[in-house]
């Protein structure tokens, strides 16, 4: 990333805050969001200054400095697991598993004293839904669904146990906990419904969760549907069917009855 400072603006860095946390009960899995405080849209020279962990004693160094404008972006920094969960933004920065205790830490940005954040026992969530916020300045926190967010703006959800509510395998969100994969079950409260079922002609529903139903799923071909988007096929269908004298229509008269 490189630096740059726009005119009357100078580029700094102390105005970056630890913001959401996230962990298993091992440590294996955890991410870490931090944000800029204050509006500052240089805030860039980062290259060299660190965070770290007093309790494991683990530190990360940023390599470079970041690419502005910096005004209320995040920095995310999570573990190789963290970052192949389905639902995971891409992290900004690659952290060793157990970079922070979840049983209570503190963490240190630079040697900011405003960046530094401790927290007790029990203030992080290791039921691999949850995460903690913490609020700038007050650092009254919010317990909540994970919800990460990189440099870019990219954010997400992640889950570490299946949550699977009509019990069909599939959880929603998806987690590679649930038995049959960590696809997302787009109708949790329908067991009939998920990544795993087959597409039903004529139900108006999504059974595959592939986002498309009825005649607009190819799987419905098979079962003697064209997909509502071959307009032109069934024309052409048609024409042929009329130039072979094949009887596309017909209708039984009934007999009156006097």
């Amino acid at each position: 990333m490189t630096a740059w400072s726009p005119a009357g603006a100078q580029a700094c860095s102390h105005l970056w805050r630890f913001r959401e946390l996230f962990s298993n009960a091992d440590g294996t899995i955890q991410f870490i969001e931090m944000q800029e405080c204050c509006g500052g849209v240089a805030e860039v020279q980062i290259a060299g200054f660190d965070i770290n962990s007093e309790v494991t004693g683990m530190e990360f160094i940023f390599p470079d400095d970041l690419t502005p404008p910096t005004d209320d972006k995040y920095l995310l920094f999570g573990t190789v697991g963290f970052a192949a969960l389905p639902g995971a933004p891409t992290p900004d920065y690659i952290i060793p598993d157990g970079f922070f205790d979840p049983n209570g830490d503190t963490l240190r940005y630079a040697f900011y004293k405003n960046a530094t954040l401790p927290f007790l026992p029990g203030t992080v969530p290791t039921n691999g839904i949850d995460s903690v916020t913490f609020e700038f300045g007050t650092l009254v926190t919010t317990v909540g669904v994970n919800s990460p967010t990189n440099f870019a703006g990219e954010t997400g959800a992640v889950a570490l146990v299946c949550v699977d509510g009509d019990n069909d395998g599939y959880g929603s969100p998806g987690s590679a906990e649930c038995p049959s994969g960590s696809a997302t079950d787009c109708d949790d409260n329908n067991s009939n419904i998920n990544p795993g079922a087959t597409g039903i002609c004529g139900d108006n529903a999504d059974n595959d969760c592939n986002g498309l139903a009825d005649c607009d799923d190819p799987a419905c071909v098979d079962a003697g549907c064209i997909p509502a988007a071959s307009g032109w096929g069934l024309l052409i269908l048609g024409i042929g069917l009329l130039a072979t004298g094949t009887v596309v229509f017909s209708r039984t008269r009934r007999a009156s009855t006097p």
